[in-house]
């Protein structure tokens, strides 16, 4: 795919393509739920236990602020929990598709 001149700094690289599809797909979920949270919750639950899921994100984030010094609001931290979790997600997703087309064009 051409370089985009909107974008210069974005990379042209199937990982890209492939987060960003996958990205999208993830968004659209939520936006087209009755209930957004309720199906973060379950988008959770497809891949793991999802209490466990949120205090592990919690602590990471935690950790981090803490290696860092950094002292912010419970809502800066509640932001950040949430862009942990979704982070974590679309990795799950991404490593899905990955060995999904890795099986099918036969390679391991």
């Amino acid at each position: 795919m051409p370089q985009d001149p909107r974008f210069p700094r974005r990379p042209d690289h199937p990982d890209f393509w492939r987060l960003s599809k996958l990205a999208i797909a993830q968004d659209a979920r939520v936006e087209n739920a009755q209930d957004g949270v309720a199906m973060l919750r379950q988008m959770l639950a497809e891949i793991g236990d999802p209490a466990s899921i949120d205090y592990t994100a919690e602590n990471r984030v935690g950790l981090g602020l803490q290696k860092m010094g950094v002292a912010v609001s419970d809502r800066m931290e509640i932001i950040m929990r949430a862009v942990w979790t979704d982070a974590f997600r679309l990795g799950f997703a991404y490593a899905e598709q990955l060995a999904k087309e890795r099986n099918d064009a036969g390679q391991e």
